[in-house]
């Protein structure tokens, strides 16, 4: 049975791709409780700053191509290397030019860490952090589709430990010490594996060509689908905000450890769809789609069902004030886990399909109908209402969903019933 799976190439990939995500997760986990006990809490938070201001440049700057690289990588056979060569060049002028825009107007929307980015040491590392950040996601994307997806895990695993040298060393030297420890790993392991690519990945190799008619797909279709990956990763951005506005800087705190909690759940569906992308210009977009949704719930189901049961447990080590007042908040959160699995593997079917419309349409449905919800539940009751209004939200998003897929695939009923 475990020979089977492992010849299945959506379960294998899947499973590495979601020990890669684990470990990332886990291990920034650990970075980051690290460098609290070995520096003040203020240096802390200004290199908290700057690594949330790499992941929000990388956010926007992004145009989709992980998305392109998952849909035609594995697609374009001789044309793949100057393909992936095309997005990997693009991926890097845009989150360059983005990091410099931030640190021209860092005096203007974010004071606190200006001081930081004065050194043009301290800008080149920032400048280099947020393009190795990008390029390494392309990796993981292009290790995906071409069914090399332990790469991806190798590499996460390299920046978990990458990191802890760098931390023993600069953990006490400042909040640009503790940046560059924290993103040390992740530019030499990108660095190293572009090196690599033509003996990691078997469909790759490097050949100075022009990026082609496969590149010219693959950045159109990665630009038409791009606001689609805005209008998704939205409330992730603007919910914690959204809280801070409402409800005051103690209930953020409370949100914040319970929103997390549910992100980490979210991102587990979200690879899976990621993998049924690049599987699905194999094997048929909604045949992938019924088998995906299958591995997701499979996966999820029993984590849903441990966090609700043990939420209070889990949040009472942050504290007894945590466990009051973010249990039912996280509750609400991993429910709607669930229907986020159904939205992000039906996009995903609709990327292959290439009906860009249809996946903007249904992300904003989703960012529209879970921020909507989660200010009304907030007025009604509180925290926990705002958490169950994202949750209802997301949970009429995926019902949208569900009625493109049953109007889209061609044996949608069928596969309906076997999933």
């Amino acid at each position: 049975m475990i020979a089977g799976y492992s010849r299945d190439p959506l379960l294998r990939q899947s499973f590495f791709m979601m020990a890669s995500g684990a470990t990332f997760a886990g291990g920034g986990f650990i970075f980051w409780l690290a460098a609290a006990r070995l520096a003040p809490s203020h240096q802390v938070g200004l290199a908290a700053g700057l690594a949330s201001a790499v992941a929000l440049l990388n956010f926007l700057t992004s145009f989709g191509l992980t998305y392109g690289v998952l849909r035609f990588f594995a697609a374009t056979g001789d044309d793949s290397g100057p393909a992936l060569n095309a997005a990997l060049l693009l991926s890097a002028v845009t989150s360059a030019v983005g990091a410099a825009v931030f640190i021209a107007g860092a005096h203007v929307w974010s004071p606190d860490l200006d001081g930081l980015l004065e050194a043009w040491s301290n800008i080149a590392f920032f400048v280099a952090a947020n393009v190795a950040v990008s390029v390494g996601l392309l990796l993981d994307a292009a290790f995906a589709a071409g069914r090399s997806a332990q790469w991806a895990f190798v590499r996460a695993l390299a920046i978990t430990v990458g990191r802890l040298a760098p931390l023993v060393v600069l953990g006490t030297r400042g909040a640009t010490a503790l940046f560059v420890a924290a993103f040390l790993a992740i530019i030499a392991t990108s660095l190293v594996m572009v090196a690599l690519l033509p003996r990691l990945v078997p469909l790759y190799s490097f050949r100075l060509r022009p990026m082609g008619t496969a590149g010219r797909d693959l950045i159109k279709f990665s630009i038409g689908t791009f606001p689609a990956s805005l209008l998704a990763g939205a409330p992730a951005f603007l919910l914690p905000l959204v809280v801070l506005a409402l409800l005051g800087p103690s209930s953020t705190a409370w949100f914040y450890v319970a929103w997390s909690f549910g992100l980490i759940l979210q991102l587990l569906p979200s690879t899976i769809s990621q993998v049924s992308l690049s599987e699905g210009v194999k094997e048929g977009a909604w045949q992938i789609a019924a088998r995906a949704r299958r591995l997701a719930l499979a996966v999820l189901l029993p984590l849903v069902a441990v966090v609700i049961l043990g939420a209070s447990p889990i949040l009472s080590l942050y504290g007894q004030e945590y466990a009051e007042h973010s249990t039912a908040a996280l509750r609400w959160l991993t429910i709607g886990a669930i229907p986020w699995a159904i939205i992000s593997i039906n996009t995903s079917s609709l990327r292959v399909e290439g009906r860009s419309a249809a996946v903007v349409a249904l992300s904003g449905a989703f960012a529209v109908l879970s921020i909507s919800f989660a200010i009304a539940g907030e007025e009604l009751f509180g925290l926990a209402g705002l958490a169950g209004g994202f949750a209802a939200g997301t949970a009429l998003a995926a019902a949208a969903s569900e009625v493109v897929r049953l109007r889209s695939a061609p044996s949608a009923l069928h596969l309906r019933a076997s999933a």
